[in-house]
């Protein structure tokens, strides 16, 4: 689909699409452009997305004239790919109320872009009160995730339930129910985490090979480029319990993948003069602060121990 805003997507039932079950909108003719590394393996697939983002541009993404939809109460299930997808065009739109399940469980599609949820670039989109289930996962997140809101979904039986992918935020994930194996899998910074009851893995990764594009403020106007340190993460206030008898996954279910971060900006600053002098290596070494407390572990989940 191509560009559009304003649509109102509700009271369906979606089912056995081959890809996905509804596309919020693209870029008028980004499909000419998909899949250009496999096919030409002259440059990095991330740039040909920088590029296709400047096309964007020339083509109004922006909010006076691209998303805003409205997509709740359906039903959407059974589908090869995706459930919901968007690739720019789902900007500050609202998803609700929606149950999404059995998606990409044929596995008849392998690599990227298969989840119940996937959105490129959703900016100031709120994903609310959602229940998705039985899928090989469950909301990804990928690229420019600012302004964004994930609040009182529940997530169940998926492989994963968040993926959350080069964004450099600021996002917030509150009030959901994340209980399947892997719970939250952060290839972001700037992420708040707070009131989750959490039953699941925690993973965290920097990606120092990609510099990926954060904007103004409720904007899709570009504020600039960086990679992912890592960190600026916040956690309050959640429940994270743990799985009785399994200590090796509890390593992973709570906060203790931040321990030896910093826990302020003066912190953080102190470590980098430390290492002076040098520029852009010195902040390859070190992640961002992690503000941690007031959580909650039960059943052998780890807390995130002060350095």
């Amino acid at each position: 689909m191509n560009w559009s805003k304003g649509w109102v997507i509700e009271n369906n039932d979606i089912h056995d699409a081959k890809c996905c079950g509804i596309s919020l909108g693209s870029v008028p003719l980004a499909k000419a452009k998909q899949n250009r590394f496999a096919s030409r393996h002259d440059r990095p697939g991330y740039q040909y997305q920088i590029e296709t983002m400047f096309e964007a541009y020339n083509k109004h993404w922006d909010k006076t004239h691209i998303g805003s939809h409205i997509i709740r109460n359906n039903r959407i299930h059974d589908c090869g790919q995706a459930g919901i997808i968007g690739f720019l065009g789902g900007i500050f739109s609202t998803i609700s109320d929606n149950h999404l399940y059995n998606i990409g469980t044929r596995y008849e599609f392998g690599g990227w872009e298969i989840a119940a949820l996937k959105l490129h670039a959703p900016i100031d989109v709120k994903i609310e009160h959602n229940l998705i289930d039985h899928c090989t996962l469950g909301t990804w997140l990928d690229w420019q995730a600012q302004g964004t809101r994930l609040c009182r979904n529940t997530y169940v039986d998926n492989l994963r339930d968040l993926l959350l992918e080069v964004n450099h935020g600021p996002f917030l994930v509150d009030d959901n129910v994340l209980l399947s194996e892997e719970a939250i899998n952060e290839f972001s910074q700037g992420g708040a985490y707070v009131n989750n009851l959490i039953g699941g893995k925690v993973v965290i990764q920097s990606v120092l090979n990609r510099t990926t594009p954060y904007h103004q403020p409720h904007s899709t106007k570009l504020k600039g480029y960086a990679c992912i340190y890592g960190g600026d993460d916040r956690y309050f206030n959640n429940l994270f319990v743990g799985q009785v008898g399994m200590a090796n996954v509890n390593q992973q279910i709570g906060t203790s993948i931040y321990d030896g971060s910093p826990t302020s900006m003066k912190s953080f600053i102190a470590a980098i003069e430390q290492r002076l002098p040098g520029d852009i290596e010195l902040f390859e070494t070190i992640r961002q602060p992690a503000y941690i407390n007031h959580n909650c572990y039960l059943g052998g989940a780890q807390a995130f121990r002060r350095s």
